[in-house]
């Protein structure tokens, strides 16, 4: 993994390393034939067993750029433009943010499977199991506010992975000759930005690394493929051919990471940042203005300043940039922060009543862009009427009271006898909920479902059967989009 002040030469060095499955070593010579069949036999099981998917490049968008990063492995590309957002190169349809990012949910649910439609799963267990990858690429000047509008319709199970452009490596200099040459191949392929480039620099090394006519026809029939499309066509290709060729004609050492440069799909200059802390709530809240420019500018800052006392070599990048460590650093806004921020955002809330399985969803309507204050509606169903309150926060503390009748229109600044009035004091915030003294209100509805009934909100402020039905036509109102 490359870190600040490690070369990237070196990184990649190592990334290819990491990458194939098995291990193909030339033997030196000589070599027997037996050892010789078994060498190149061991390539062609280590091609097999390489990821069928490869991190292409992303033309479309700029990407920030950090002195920090890890290599991409295979997973899907989310690519986010001024202009909308693609998912693998196809559009996402919509005219907002908010409208793309529900295809982008709807697209998870059909392609990733059941997992998709549970955004409940633990840091800790999801780990355990291996997550997959996906990746983002997002411009510097995006913020994290419009970022969380895509990453919270993604499951759980994903490890997200913010795309990032590594600064090239020193061109000549002691250090870069003894880390790692850079007329290597497999280094030259995976900086090379320019697809046509890399296609001349991989025929060219194929030639000499593997003197085979079974493997020129293979690397011949994947030229004009775009970068998505050549990495699969050149894996089969190559499967193919690889039984066909005389062992002692291919340096397998060297092929071996020549294609898994390959794989990497001209990735090299690109690395990644986790990023999955951005979907807690608390991030949301603490900065949702903050750029990626600025968000990667204090990731590199906290590294340095978390790895600055021990020696060069001793941490590995992934030892201090987590997804924990970061949640913890940036994402420390109060439950009312977060609360208020929901708010703002006309988002809704999920409560478990009291001896009720069933989870009710209750939105918020400020009474003005920014405003502390306004209406909280439940939408009507068929087990039950419609119903609304208002709401005026303060800090850690939320005042409801109403009901709010149809026949009588009030603001939340109006001065009157409520029917029913109480504060409740925030005392408590998770990834999923915000805690009460009285019970929680959760922020999505499968962790409400998922919650023990002791989290269940004791909500006083329900009024008696005809209330209720008085405030159905204001609330169904509502509900359809007043």
């Amino acid at each position: 993994m490359a870190r600040s002040g490690t070369s990237l030469p070196y990184a990649l060095a190592l990334g290819l390393a990491a990458c194939h499955p098995g291990r193909a070593v030339s033997a030196p010579p000589p070599e027997t034939r037996e050892a010789c069949q078994a060498r190149l036999t061991a390539f062609e099981d280590a091609v097999a067993k390489m990821p069928d998917r490869t991190v292409a490049v992303v033309a479309g968008t700029e990407l920030p750029s950090s002195t920090l990063g890890a290599l991409p492995g295979p997973g899907p590309v989310l690519e986010l433009t001024a202009s909308g957002a693609t998912i693998d190169g196809t559009p996402l349809p919509g005219a907002t943010d908010v409208e793309r990012a529900t295809r982008l949910g709807e697209w998870s649910a059909s392609t990733l499977g059941a997992a998709a439609t549970d955004s409940t799963g633990s840091v800790a267990a999801t780990k355990e199991a291996g997550r997959a990858a996906f990746y983002v690429a997002a411009s510097a000047d995006t913020d994290v506010k419009t970022l969380r509008t895509y990453l919270t319709r993604l499951p759980a199970s994903l490890d997200l992975r913010l795309l990032v452009r590594m600064p090239a490596p020193p061109v000549g200099g002691a250090r870069a000759r003894t880390e790692a040459p850079m007329d290597d191949p497999a280094t030259r392929l995976l900086l090379e930005r320019d697809p046509e480039t890399r296609r001349q620099i991989a025929e060219q090394s194929y030639a000499e690394l593997a003197r085979c006519p079974a493997v020129s026809t293979a690397v011949s029939s994947v030229r004009g493929l775009g970068v998505r499309e050549r990495w699969p066509a050149l894996k089969s290709a190559l499967r193919a051919a690889l039984p066909r060729c005389d062992c002692g004609s291919v340096d397998t050492a060297r092929l071996q990471s020549l294609v898994a440069a390959e794989q990497q799909g001209g990735a090299g200059a690109i690395g990644f940042l986790p990023i999955s802390f951005l979907r807690d709530e608390r991030c949301g809240a603490s900065m949702p203005l903050r750029s990626m420019r600025k968000l990667i500018t204090q990731i590199e800052r906290f590294d340095a300043e978390f790895a600055g006392s021990w020696q060069k070599d001793a941490l590995a990048f992934g030892d201090v940039i987590t997804d924990d460590r970061l949640r913890v650093y940036f994402c420390s806004a109060l439950p009312g922060e977060t609360l208020a921020e929901k708010a703002k955002e006309r988002a809704t809330v999920y409560l478990r009543a009291p001896g009720s399985a069933a989870c009710e969803p209750w939105k918020f309507e400020p009474l003005a862009p920014g405003s502390p204050m306004g209406t909280w509606r439940r939408a009507a169903s068929a087990s039950r009427p419609g119903l609304a309150f208002h709401y005026w926060q303060a800090a850690e503390e939320i005042r409801v009271f109403g009901p709010v009748d149809a026949g009588s229109p009030s603001k939340p600044t109006d001065q009157r006898d409520w029917a029913c009035e109480q504060t409740h004091h925030l005392t408590g915030i998770d990834d999923h909920f915000v805690q009460l003294d009285s019970g929680r209100w959760f922020f999505d509805d499968a962790a409400c479902r998922k919650a023990p009934e002791e989290t269940a909100h004791d909500f006083p402020c329900t009024p008696a059967k005809p209330a209720e039905q008085a405030t159905t036509p204001e609330a169904g109102t509502a509900a359809s989009g007043r």
